[in-house]
């Protein structure tokens, strides 16, 4: 991602790992300074690895998720405030936490950036559903369509919660 990427919160060990996903929008900018709603495209590439992904926007988004090989990707956690869609492949177990259509049940929404107010409530939030310590944590305010996101790799960081 052209913005940053940030590794949060926990070490990861022999077990599943959780990854998450963190941007506000996913726009491509047009002539005359309009806007097209476009895929946030995330590869998940953690060969050995039982994956969760959790998925989060303000913006409803559609993330196309595509998965290495001998990566075992579990479950996807949709994430956020407006309506989010994943196209996963085939027998991936896909979970709603967003806000928007879903009546009053809680929600999850993890902000773009570590610096936001609520990141570290959300990052536990995370962690409860999931039962799950953060492996990494990327994400930008707005999604470029020319750089899809990659998650291959732990990244352990001693940033405080």
């Amino acid at each position: 991602m052209v913005a940053w990427a940030v590794a949060v919160l926990a070490a990861a060990g022999p077990g599943p790992e959780l990854h998450v996903v963190g941007l506000y929008e996913s726009y491509a900018r047009v002539a005359g300074g309009g806007k097209v709603s476009v895929k946030a495209q995330v590869a998940v590439n953690r060969p050995g690895k039982d994956v969760t992904l959790v998925l989060s926007a303000y913006e409803p988004v559609t993330w196309q998720v595509i998965v290495g090989p001998n990566t075992r990707l579990t479950k996807v956690v949709l994430c956020g405030y407006h309506t989010q869609a994943a196209e996963v492949p085939k027998g991936i177990e896909v979970a709603e936490l967003f806000h928007e259509g879903r009546g009053n049940r809680p929600y999850v929404s993890v902000p773009h950036s570590p610096d936001a107010n609520g990141f570290g409530q959300a990052v536990r939030a995370v962690r409860t559903a999931t039962g799950l310590g953060v492996a990494s944590y990327q994400g930008t305010y707005s999604y470029d369509p020319t750089k899809p996101v990659f998650v291959d790799a732990a990244r352990p960081d001693d940033r405080p919660e």
